[in-house]
C-alpha cells in the first residue's frame, strides 16, 4: 500500500531515525504504542490496522 511517504519522511514524522523504522518493517522490534499512534496519524488508519494479534 504504498503512501507516497520516504523512510527518512516517516521517521522524521515519528521522531525517530530511519534505521529505527526499517527495524520495524523487517519485524526485528516489537513497535512502541506511541508509535503505532504516530503511524496511525501519519496513514490516517485506525491503530488497530497497525497490530496483530496472532
Amino acid at each position: 500500500m504504498p503512501c507516497g511517504y520516504t523512510l527518512e519522511q516517516v521517521a522524521k514524522h515519528c521522531g525517530v531515525s530511519p534505521e529505527t523504522i526499517r527495524k520495524y518493517e523487517l519485524n526485528s522490534s516489537r513497535l512502541p504504542l506511541y508509535l503505532i499512534i504516530k503511524l496511525s496519524e501519519l496513514y490516517n488508519i485506525q491503530p488497530n490496522s497497525l497490530v496483530s494479534f496472532s
